[in-house]
């Protein structure tokens, strides 16, 4: 035991120095080059007003969403293997559905000439129902995920002795799913939060909410339930039924029309059915735009499969400690455009090249990813048993060889949903390559949004969200609950 406990630490121990090594310098550099501005910004009332009404207004949606998702929350819990694995699949990609796609969607369906509505909206009124469609099926699938893990038998005893449901409720069932609540809303927060114009201030409103997402992910684990604990059935009520499945048709509106009406926009035009701009957009006469889907897609697979090694290595760090899950989630808090503002710093020593750019927006999204595989891959590292291991040591095997014989390929199939899981989310990211001026898809889109050119925007933003939800599907597809590993 002691040296499987010695080789853990040393396996991880490369990981960490590998995070701060590419973590260190963009983050000394956005802090140096904030803290300059610090004294002049203290004594801005205004700046410090839109700070908070930034943060308010975020805080505002991830509780509106938190209460409209409650209901979701009960249904997905409480539905069969078959329709939530479904369910998951539509209400999880919204974590990798690109904000910046979702702007122009909800136009399509909301703005001028929308296909269900037009409504004239303000600018605060748009950014809060696009936070309320991207984060309610996020909340529903991360506390559905929990609480389908309880065990519910408590609260059949309480109402066998005359306890109402509100009671039941309050006093038995949300103590028990208040970290994953306290967790998921942080980590929404900490998604949608709009960072500052100064690093500090940025850096430790994200370090606070940060704080929350660790300790409840800490609370998580020690009240999660085994995940084949069986649960008492009990017969639904038709109505209830009836009012679930428009509650659920309802949320997955909110995942499914957005891109349709992208891919629709796109395919109608003036009345009929076209794939011209498909065509044009494939064929050698819009070179331009292949290369930038190229570089995306080049990028987004480079990256998630070098963050993989170094999430593999903190998350066997992380499971044997308990601890060091704050420095792993440090570059998912502090987002790929600010790291690229803080390797922008290092252009006083590089050369201002194509290929340098593309270098330092390689290591940002190694960054963020390292994170995102981290949470994906350590549940499984926490669920590993030792007694493998044990049995190959005493057999005269290596305990490096052991662990990649044995270990990694019960996690194997973790691993694998982490990657893909990673790339849709790096082709969803808007931040690091736009920030240094690369040519990307979304730098075009937004370009042809600006001159008015709907259609063949919209036919860029449906290409990236068929591309992203086929690779999201792929590591949904390979992702196994821990039960597999007990």
């Amino acid at each position: 035991m002691d040296r499987i406990e010695t080789y853990n630490r040393k396996y991880s121990l490369a990981g960490y120095l590998l995070l701060l090594v590419l973590l260190l310098p963009p983050f000394a550099l956005l802090i140096f080059n904030g803290y300059r501005d610090i004294p002049a910004i203290v004594t801005d009332i205004a700046f410090l007003t839109q700070t908070g009404i930034s943060l308010a207004i975020g805080a505002a949606c991830t509780l509106a969403s938190l209460i409209l998702a409650f209901p979701g929350i009960a249904i997905y819990s409480k539905c069969g293997r078959g329709t939530r694995n479904l369910l998951r699949v539509f209400f999880s990609f919204e974590f990798c559905f690109p904000p910046v796609l979702m702007g122009i969607c909800f136009d399509n369906l909301f703005g001028k000439g929308g296909y269900i509505i037009e409504i004239n909206m303000a600018g605060l009124f748009r950014t809060c129902a696009i936070s309320l469609m991207l984060n309610i099926p996020l909340i529903i699938t991360m506390v559905g995920e929990h609480g389908r893990r309880l065990d519910n038998r408590c609260e059949e005893n309480a109402r066998t002795l005359g306890a109402s449901r509100i009671r039941i409720f309050f006093s038995i069932t949300l103590p028990k799913i208040r970290p994953a609540l306290f967790g998921t809303c942080a980590l929404v927060l900490l998604r949608n939060w709009l960072l500052s114009e100064n690093a500090i201030i940025s850096t430790v409103i994200s370090f606070l909410i940060l704080v929350v997402l660790v300790t409840s992910e800490k609370r998580i684990s020690r009240v999660e339930m085994p995940a084949d604990s069986k649960k008492p059935k009990r017969k639904a009520n038709i109505f209830v039924i009836f009012l679930s499945f428009i509650y659920i048709v309802a949320v997955l509106a909110m995942s499914i029309f957005p891109a349709l009406s992208m891919i629709l926009r796109s395919v109608l035009i003036e009345g009929s059915i076209s794939f011209g701009i498909y065509k044009t957009m494939f064929s050698v006469l819009n070179l331009d735009w292949l290369v930038a889907l190229a570089f995306c897609l080049a990028l987004a697979v480079a990256s998630s499969l070098i963050a993989s090694f170094i999430a593999v290595h903190i998350s066997i760090g992380i499971a044997s400690s308990g601890s060091c899950t704050f420095i792993a989630m440090i570059p998912f808090a502090m987002k790929s455009m600010p790291l690229a503002l803080g390797f922008m710093g290092l252009y006083a020593w590089l050369p201002d090249t194509v290929v340098v750019k593309m270098i330092l927006t390689l290591l940002c999204h190694i960054l963020v990813l390292t994170s995102v595989q981290t949470m994906i891959v350590l549940p499984s590292m926490r669920a590993l048993r030792k007694t493998c291991r044990e049995t190959s040591l005493s057999l005269g095997y290596r305990n490096g060889t052991s662990f990649r014989r044995i270990d990694l390929k019960i996690i194997a199939a973790d691993v694998r949903s982490a990657i893909f899981t990673a790339i849709a989310l790096s082709l969803a990211g808007y931040g690091a390559a736009e920030t240094f001026g690369l040519n990307t898809v979304y730098a075009q889109s937004l370009r042809l949004v600006e001159k008015g050119d709907m259609t063949q925007a919209c036919a860029m933003g449906s290409v990236v969200l068929v591309l992203c939800f086929i690779f999201f599907s792929l590591g949904i597809g390979h992702s196994r609950e821990g039960k597999r590993y007990a």
